[in-house]
C-alpha cells in the first residue's frame, strides 16, 4: 500500500529480508513469493528465495523453488547451477546430470554449464565422459577458459603431450590469456626442460606485460637453473612495466636473499618502500 509502482521490488524484497531478519520466515517466504508472482522474470528474486529455502527450509522445498526458477528464467545461469549443485551434494548425480542437460539446451554456448558438466563427470570417475565434453565444449562454447580447463585436465592424467598440443592450439586463439603461458611454462619446468619453459615463459611476458604472475615465474625458473643474474634482470625489468606492483619488489628482495645478498636485499628493500610509498603520495 502506497508505494509507487517503480519502487515495489525494491520495497518487497526490504521487506522480506527484514521479516526473515526479525525470525518470521513464513513472513520472508510468502513477500518473496508473491513479488515472484508480479515480477517471474527477475532471477536474483528466484536466488533469494531458493537462499531461503536452503538457510529455513528443506532441500527438497529448495530444490522445487529452482525447479520454478529456471522455467521462468531459462537464461539464468546460476540458477541451473545451484540446482545442479543441490542435487549432486544430496547424492543424486543422475538428477544433476539431467539439469544439466537441460541447462545446455536453454544456454548452448555457457561456459560455466560446460565445465559444470565437466566436474560432474570428472569426480565421479567418467573421465572419458569429461574428456568428451571438454572436446564438444571447445567447438560449442570455444572460450579460453574451456581450452585452459581442457589442457588442465591432460594434464592431470597424465597426458602431457596432449596438454601441450592443446596449450599451442589454444595460445593461436587467445595468445592474451596469461594462464596459458604459465601451465605450458610450468609443465616444462616440471619436465626440467629449462629452455622450453623459458621459452614460453618469455612469449609470455612479452604478450602479457602486465601480468605479475608470468613475471616472477619466469624469474624463478632462473633461480632453479642456478642463474639468478638472470632471475633479478627479469625481475628489474618486470619493475620498469610495473612500478607500482609490491610483489615484484618483495620478489626482487627475495631473489637477494636466496643468493645470500643480504646488504643488497635490505638496500633493495628500502628502494622498494620509498618508491612505493611516492606512489601513494
Amino acid at each position: 500500500m502506497e508505494v509507487e509502482e517503480e519502487d515495489r521490488l525494491d520495497t518487497w524484497v526490504g521487506d522480506a529480508k527484514s521479516a526473515e531478519e526479525a525470525g518470521k520466515v513464513g513472513t520472508a517466504r510468502a513477500i518473496l513469493a508473491y513479488t515472484l508472482r508480479v515480477f517471474p522474470d527477475r532471477k536474483s528474486i528466484w536466488q533469494k528465495a531458493a537462499e531461503l529455502e536452503k538457510v529455513h527450509g528443506t532441500r527438497e522445498s529448495m530444490l522445487a523453488v529452482l525447479s520454478r526458477a529456471v522455467h521462468h528464467c531459462p537464461q539464468a545461469e546460476v540458477l541451473w547451477l545451484m540446482s545442479a549443485k543441490e542435487q549432486w551434494l544430496a547424492g543424486d548425480v543422475s538428477g544433476a546430470r539431467k539439469t544439466l542437460e537441460e541447462a545446455f539446451v536453454a544456454n548452448p554456448e555457457s561456459e560455466q554449464i560446460w565445465l559444470a558438466a565437466v566436474k560432474l563427470e570428472a569426480e565421479n570417475g567418467e573421465l572419458e565422459v569429461a574428456r568428451e565434453l571438454l572436446s564438444r565444449a571447445r567447438k560449442v562454447a570455444d572460450t579460453e577458459r574451456i581450452w585452459m580447463k581442457a589442457a588442465v585436465f591432460e594434464r592431470q592424467q597424465g597426458q602431457i603431450t596432449a596438454a601441450l598440443s592443446l596449450l599451442d592450439t589454444a595460445l593461436t586463439k587467445y595468445p592474451k590469456f596469461a594462464k596459458l603461458y604459465m601451465i605450458k611454462g610450468q609443465i616444462h619446468q616440471a619436465k626440467t626442460d629449462y629452455i622450453a619453459a623459458r621459452a614460453a615463459y618469455t612469449a609470455g611476458v612479452k604478450a602479457c606485460p602486465k601480468e605479475v604472475t608470468l613475471w616472477v615465474l619466469a624469474s624463478r625458473l632462473e633461480e632453479a637453473d642456478g642463474k639468478s643474474i638472470k632471475a633479478r634482470a627479469l625481475l628489474d625489468k618486470s619493475r620498469l612495466v610495473n612500478p607500482k606492483n609490491d610483489i615484484l619488489w618483495a620478489e626482487a628482495v627475495g631473489v637477494e636473499e636466496r643468493s645470500g645478498g643480504s646488504a643488497q636485499a635490505k638496500t633493495l628493500l628500502s628502494r622498494g618502500t620509498f618508491t612505493l610509498l611516492l606512489f601513494c603520495l
